[in-house]
C-alpha cells in the first residue's frame, strides 16, 4: 500500500494505491493527463458524468475535484475494486457519487467476468486478461438501464475504461441513448477482430467529432474523445 497526495483545482486528494495497476491508473489520470481533453467538459457539466470501469475511483475523484456539483455515477463490477473505491471516497469525504456494482455491457444479463491477478485488467472478454485469477458472475447493465434507474436525461460525459466491452456498449446503444450523450471519452482496447476504427465510425455516424490518441503503454490501447 502506498498513499499519494495531489492538489487539483485547490482540492487535496488522498489516494491509496494497492498495486502496480493502481499506480498505472494514477499516473494515467494525474501525471500524464490522459483525460485532459475532457477537462473542459467536466468543469462545465451540469447534468451527469458516468464513469464506467471506475476501478479504485480515481477518475471520480478527478472529476469531483474539477466539478464539485455535477452528479456522478460510478460503475464497477469487481468486489475488491469496489472496496478500494469506497475507501478512497471515504478518506476524501466523497458521499455524493452513486456507485453501481455491475458491469456496463451491451445487454441486460448475467455475465462471466474474468478477474485478473492484478487489480486492473478485469474484463468481460477472456481474451483480454493475460493472467486469469478466477471467473465470477456479474450483472451486466446497459446504458439504458443506468439511465432508467437514476432518471438520467442528459449525460454530459460518458467515460469508459471497460476492457474491450466498449465495442458491445456502443453497438448496443439506441437512438434514445445517443440523444442523451453530449460527449464520450473512452480507452479503446484493440483485440482479435475488434479495432478502434469501428468505434470511431460509430461515433461519427452519431454526429460526434472525434480525436484519437495512442496510449503510451501499449500499441493496442488508446483514447478516443468524442464531442457533439
Amino acid at each position: 500500500m502506498k498513499e499519494e497526495r495531489i492538489v487539483l483545482s485547490g482540492r487535496e486528494l488522498i489516494l491509496t494505491l494497492r498495486s502496480q495497476a493502481d499506480k498505472s491508473v494514477f499516473k494515467e489520470i494525474f501525471k500524464l493527463g490522459e483525460y485532459k481533453a475532457a477537462e473542459e467538459k467536466i468543469r462545465s457539466a451540469k447534468n451527469y458524468i458516468i464513469d464506467a470501469g471506475s476501478q479504485a475511483g480515481f477518475f471520480c475523484l478527478y472529476a469531483r475535484a474539477l466539478n464539485p456539483e455535477v452528479k456522478i455515477i460510478a460503475i464497477e463490477p469487481d468486489e475488491e475494486n469496489l472496496a478500494a473505491l469506497e475507501n478512497n471516497f471515504s478518506q476524501n469525504n466523497i458521499k455524493d457519487v452513486d456507485v453501481v456494482s455491475s458491469a456496463l455491457a451491451g445487454t441486460h444479463s448475467v455475465r462471466d467476468f474474468f478477474v485478473s491477478k492484478d487489480f486492473h485488467d478485469h474484463s468481460l472478454n477472456k481474451n483480454l486478461v493475460k493472467k486469469i485469477a478466477r471467473k465470477v458472475k456479474v450483472q451486466g447493465l446497459t446504458l439504458g438501464d443506468i439511465c432508467d434507474k437514476y432518471n438520467v436525461n442528459q449525460i454530459d460525459l460518458l467515460k469508459m475504461d471497460i476492457e474491450g466491452a466498449e465495442f458491445e456498449v456502443l453497438n448496443s446503444l439506441k437512438q434514445a441513448d445517443w440523444d442523451k450523450i453530449n460527449s464520450v471519452i473512452l480507452e479503446y482496447h484493440d483485440f482479435l477482430n475488434f479495432k478502434h476504427e469501428e468505434l470511431e465510425n460509430i461515433l461519427k455516424q452519431n454526429n460526434f467529432k472525434i480525436k484519437t490518441t495512442k496510449s503510451k503503454f501499449a500499441d493496442n490501447l488508446g483514447f478516443i474523445f468524442a464531442i457533439k
